[in-house]
């Protein structure tokens, strides 16, 4: 069974890159074969590699049942898209196809941020005395504990949804995206969000990725602070790459998602020098994708209430059994 994760940028660069890992499930045991750059030439905005993935042309045509999992929102909360009117005129289609193609038509990247941005608290002020920006979660997102699909400032998860929404709105007919366009179809694309297998190894608090920011009035010292701090999170990669390839029946990897991850060295050195943490990155994902091939559903929760239902189905949901337990469990 063919696998593949990506952790998904909006701005893909020769220093930000967007790197597909391409894995084979067999039994309870997922194999990273590859990491492959889905980076267009000269910081090329098009996509075009990850177009030609999505839709299975050039290299990637015929490659047979597979399930991946990307790591942006696939879609806004209902209270955003109740506010900005996105279905107001589509009474008979409420459907994420039919907001996300409005999206698509009526916004560009900077009239869609002001349109974000534009939303104010109407009694709530800053330091500043300037109205705070809302920003309103996901059903998913609550459980999970996530960011919010309209934040700008860290993380920047909205440009991310504006970007990634409408690659995925052309994906071919069949692809299913789930839950939000759903198809009978043994390609499947379902949300992932890495940093919940992370934090079976190293906790929500410690951090894996990104340079240090770590500030000191003395100069040396802000740069040994910077040192240690760097030092510590290549410590905690390595930590979560041990965690994945515990291929004991006891190990977390296996409570949680049921498999073990096996990888080449270099795959795995690749993924402890990657500083950014998108190497390692795309195989969570690839992580969260095996477990929801594995699952009934995909991993999609199944409500008795329809209104539960339809909520999601505009949304979007996390792939991750503690995302699933925890509605199951009635928490949210």
């Amino acid at each position: 069974m063919r696998i593949y994760g990506l952790d998904f940028t909006s701005s893909p660069s020769t220093t930000k890159g967007l790197f597909l890992a391409v894995c084979k499930l067999l039994g309870d045991t997922l194999e990273v074969e590859q990491l492959v750059p889905l980076n267009a030439e000269r910081n090329d905005a098009t996509f075009n590699p990850f177009r030609k993935w999505l839709q299975g042309s050039g290299e990637w045509a015929n490659p047979g049942e597979w399930v991946a999992g990307i790591d942006f929102p696939f879609g806004m909360p209902v209270e955003a898209i109740e506010r900005y009117g996105w279905l107001a005129n589509e009474r008979a289609s409420q459907t994420w196809t039919t907001y996300i193609a409005h999206i698509k038509v009526e916004y560009d990247k900077e009239s869609f941020r002001q349109c974000i941005e534009g939303w104010r608290h109407p009694t709530r002020t800053n330091a500043k005395g300037n109205p705070v920006r809302v920003r309103k979660h996901r059903l998913t997102d609550r459980l999970a504990k996530s960011g919010s699909p309209m934040n700008y400032y860290p993380p920047p998860v909205c440009p991310m949804f504006f970007q990634g929404s409408r690659l995925l709105l052309d994906a071919p007919p069949g692809v299913s995206i789930m839950p939000v366009r759903p198809a009978v179809t043994n390609k499947v694309v379902v949300e992932a969000y890495p940093r919940l297998v992370a934090n079976v190894f190293i906790g929500p608090q410690a951090s894996y990725k990104d340079k240090s920011k770590k500030k000191h009035k003395d100069k040396e010292q802000q740069k040994e602070l910077r040192r240690l701090d760097e030092v510590a999170k290549k410590e905690c990669r390595e930590q979560i790459l041990s965690g994945i390839m515990t291929a004991n029946p006891e190990g977390r990897i296996r409570g949680r998602y049921g498999i073990c991850v096996q990888m080449s060295d270099s795959i795995r050195q690749a993924a402890i020098k990657d500083t950014d943490g998108d190497t390692l990155d795309s195989i969570l994902c690839a992580v969260q994708a095996a477990w929801a091939f594995r699952t009934e559903g995909h991993g999609m929760p199944r409500f008795s209430v329809h209104a539960l239902t339809e909520q999601i189905l505009l949304e979007g949901w996390i792939a991750d059994p503690l995302v699933l337990n925890r509605i199951k469990n009635g928490e949210g």
